[in-house]
């Protein structure tokens, strides 16, 4: 018979692909009045679930890949529902692999704790996860969020604009900034000179990650910014 961590894989895998299919296939009717119960389920016992197994220790690969397919897809359809939930996903399952004790967010998800806490411990320290396929898989999800252009807005609006809740945008451009510096080869060679070119495995593929994150995190922020042309400058263009 199966290993127990592979039994439990399996069952996890087998849960996350319903929940998944169900979403696909109902799509934006899951808003609609006759799925209201099915929505109920959605917003709450789901993602608290979603959640829950996020913070599992040593997850299988395959589980965690069908795992954020299931959160971005859910989080696709039902955002206007699951604004409140979005910090729990975001933290579980996307920057709590990469801290080593990170405080579950605020959220209105049964159990978490009181909203005051603070996101990030006073000297958080990265670590890395037990494997690169690992890492490289979150931040590739993490990317598809980076570069939706509502998703910094949302992040500063909803959550660095509240008192009670903690500054997200700002703990997540940290942590993609220590992402692109963290496999730089002059951290090793501290006393290498400006000019020295660095060595040919410095720029690994989750580096280059963090890069295309944090620049798609800035590239939201400056559009949202920068003000609408005039007609005047369109029609000279």
């Amino acid at each position: 018979s199966p290993a127990p961590n592979v039994r439990i894989s399996r069952v996890n895998l087998l849960g996350l692909q319903l929940a998944h299919y169900v979403v696909l296939i109902l799509q934006d009717a899951l808003v609609l009045e006759p799925c209201g119960p099915l929505l109920r389920i959605a917003t709450d016992a789901l993602p608290r679930t979603l959640v829950k197994l996020a913070r599992a220790r040593q997850l299988n690969i395959v589980v965690r890949c069908s795992l954020l397919a299931t959160v971005r897809l859910l989080a696709t359809y039902t955002a206007a529902h699951i604004q409140p939930q979005l910090l729990s996903f975001l933290v579980a399952v996307h920057l709590l692999p990469f801290e080593k004790s990170l405080t579950p967010p605020p959220a209105p998800v049964p159990g978490t704790p009181d909203p005051s806490s603070p996101l990030l411990p006073e000297a958080g320290e990265l670590e890395k996860l037990d494997h690169d396929e690992h890492s490289e898989l979150v931040m590739e999800s993490l990317l598809e969020w980076c570069s939706e252009p509502q998703f910094a807005p949302l992040l500063y609006c909803y959550y660095d604009c509240n008192l009670l809740a903690p500054n997200t945008l700002e703990v997540l451009c940290k942590l993609l900034a220590n992402g692109c510096n963290q496999a730089s080869p002059f951290l090793t060679h501290p006393m290498a000179e400006a000019e020295a070119e660095p060595e040919a495995g410095g720029m690994n593929t989750l580096r280059l990650l963090s890069y295309d994150c944090f620049l798609a995190m800035l590239v939201a922020i400056a559009g949202r910014c920068g003000t609408p042309p005039t007609a005047a400058s369109a029609a000279a263009r």
